[in-house]
């Protein structure tokens, strides 16, 4: 009988094949061991949530032996519990940096060639520390061992952001049945998270910024410093973004786009707009493409939508910069598909594609649409993981 408490995630079977992968990553390197602190890498590895507060964590995985992982006292329990890790250390506060050199010296790594997060250690600071105390030992910056991991994703980690991006469509849709005009912003907000709950999400945000694009108002739009009270009123474009992470501990990214009462012919126009653009640049994102050169194919695919994909008012037709960006256990990951990214895209990578689009101002304000989708990279393309249908959704009035 299995000694744990709760059913893992994923079965052991998952972690092996990620250890796996960094083993052969870290022997390209000739590294003897990795040395993983930052939150997301951690959960990655282990299966389980950081240290909270001081109570600070560490996962060693050795080239050649079984990984180990040390917690505090407090996590000590439920750790042994929770995690496919045998090989589970503790320590009483303080942490010390100490207390992770003591670690890899009783596994013989104190001379060693061990990879770290310097890149990405900005949360805990412990590779750093750990490099002054450790004496004879070599530590090198590994960053890019576990971008590649975490961007590559396996099997089982797309079934666990397809299965949340259709809960988290499945708590849009919902709350689009269910909200009407006069309500206000954050009743819908409030709405969302119920409908978010009701689909087992584990964590749900939901950003009470959105896009409000009043055609019959005279132009009005609202998008920084919004009241939240603010009620909704015929001939409101919403769009504002939210996300959820599922039970799986892997997150969704895309909001919704409605209006109050019917649309008008100008709002349909652009909605199109948006659509044709959202497509095309899932069509572009495909593999062994520089990503570099994808976004200048996005950036000519909004030029030929009649916009400019430079910034207008602090919004962007190429959303901040970018295109794209990875999604994973973290809902905003490598790569970020911009100019400057000279890396290909590769079957496995998830991606979340978000055109915020605004066109030269009418009546005094921005016109502007917002669309997210996520795909998934494949051997031969894309496959969409959002379900969400095209069509511009409309609420009743009241």
């Amino acid at each position: 009988m299995s000694k744990r408490f709760r059913e893992n995630a994923f079965p052991r079977e998952e972690f092996n094949l990620r250890w796996g992968r960094a083993r052969e990553l870290m022997e390209k390197k000739s590294l003897d061991a990795i040395l993983v602190t930052n939150p997301s890498n951690y959960r990655y590895f282990v299966g389980m949530e950081y240290g909270w507060g001081p109570r600070r964590n560490a996962f060693i995985l050795p080239i050649d032996r079984e990984p180990v992982v040390l917690v505090n006292g407090a996590q000590k329990h439920s750790t042994e519990l929770g995690t496919h890790i045998d090989d589970v250390r503790w320590y009483n506060l303080p942490f010390r940096p100490a207390h992770v050199v003591d670690v890899m010296t009783d596994l013989d790594l104190d001379r060693g060639r061990i990879g770290a997060e310097f890149k990405h250690d900005y949360m805990t600071n412990i590779s750093h520390e750990v490099r002054e105390l450790i004496g004879g030992a070599t530590l090198v910056d590994a960053t890019d061992i576990l971008q590649r991991l975490r961007m590559i994703k396996t099997g089982h980690e797309v079934e666990a952001i397809r299965d949340a991006c259709l809960r988290h469509t499945t708590a849009l849709l919902n709350m689009m049945e269910r909200i009407r005009g006069g309500m206000t912003i954050r009743e819908v907000a409030w709405i969302l998270a119920r409908c978010e709950r009701d689909q087992g999400a584990t964590i749900v945000s939901t950003r009470i910024l959105p896009n409000i694009w009043n055609v019959d108002g005279g132009g009005e739009w609202l998008r920084r410093n919004l009241d939240p009270d603010r009620r909704l009123r015929k001939g409101d474009y919403v769009s504002f973004d939210a996300d959820m992470v599922g039970p799986k501990g892997y997150g969704a990214d895309f909001g919704a786009t409605f209006v109050v009462g019917e649309p008008t012919k100008e709002h349909l126009e652009w909605w199109e707009k948006c659509v044709h653009i959202v497509e095309r640049w899932m069509e572009i994102s495909r593999p062994h493409v520089k990503m570099s050169e994808a976004h200048r194919q996005a950036c000519r695919v909004v030029r030929d939508a009649g916009l400019d994909p430079r910034e207008y008012s602090g919004c962007f037709a190429i959303h901040r910069s970018h295109y794209a960006h990875g999604t994973g256990i973290d809902l905003v990951e490598e790569p970020m598909v911009a100019r400057y990214e000279h890396r290909e895209f590769e079957p496995g990578m998830t991606l979340c594609v978000e055109p915020g689009l605004e066109g030269r101002e009418a009546e005094g304000a921005p016109k502007t649409m917002h669309r997210e989708e996520e795909i998934v990279i494949t051997e031969d393309g894309y496959e969409r993981l959002t379900t969400m249908g095209w069509d511009l959704h409309v609420i009743p009035e009241k």
